[in-house]
């Protein structure tokens, strides 16, 4: 079974009773995070995996280029979920990916939300007023958790650039090595290897 992201807007518990039934029937299931099978990515799961490497923290930064962004639901918490949703929530993977499952009680997330101050943008496509306030998404977030292992982690996404280049970013730290990730969606798209 393919399963496009988000797998769920369901109550937690909801999502948590549909993994078990599908484990408990050993169904195959998939979620699209594509960029975990990019060359380079695999390249570093080789390399730390060969150097009996320990994952010690992991940065991801996920800076989009909003002015093109001209989708009404996009723009929508009830609609689309939000950003992290719609565009970090691959990167998340990438984090878990390297660092392993997270330790739940460690997750800490601050938001700049569109009524602060540094929260205006000058270059929206779309009529923000006419969604609710409170249904408005947040411009920039930082989220920082360890993963079981003990490893930390740093996410940031925000909505503050023109034109259409993202500036996307992973890294991944172990004892003597360090592991860049840049602008990983041109590489889905023909470019050259990594």
């Amino acid at each position: 079974m393919f399963v496009e992201k988000p797998i769920s807007t369901s109550p937690v518990p909801d999502v948590w009773a549909c993994s078990q039934f599908l484990k408990e029937r050993k169904h195959i299931v998939s979620v699209g995070y594509m960029l975990r099978y990019l060359k380079c990515v695999q390249m570093a799961k080789e390399i730390i995996a060969r150097e009996n490497l320990t994952v010690m923290g992991v940065c991801a930064r996920y800076i989009a280029a909003y002015a093109k962004i001209d989708k009404m639901f996009w723009w929508d918490k009830d609609m689309a979920c939000g950003p992290i949703v719609e565009q970090g929530t691959h990167f998340v993977d990438l984090c878990r990916y390297f660092g392993g499952e997270a330790n739940f009680k460690t997750i800490r997330a601050h938001a700049l939300e569109h009524f602060e101050g540094p929260g205006k943008l000058s270059a929206l496509s779309v009529k923000e007023d006419s969604i609710p306030p409170e249904r408005r998404i947040p411009r920039m977030t930082v989220a920082t958790w360890k993963f079981v292992s003990g490893a930390v982690c740093s996410f940031t996404h925000g909505l503050v650039l023109h034109g259409s280049r993202y500036d996307t970013t992973l890294e991944v730290y172990c004892d003597g090595w360090s592991f860049r990730l840049v602008d990983p969606y041109k590489y889905l798209t023909g470019s050259p290897a990594c």
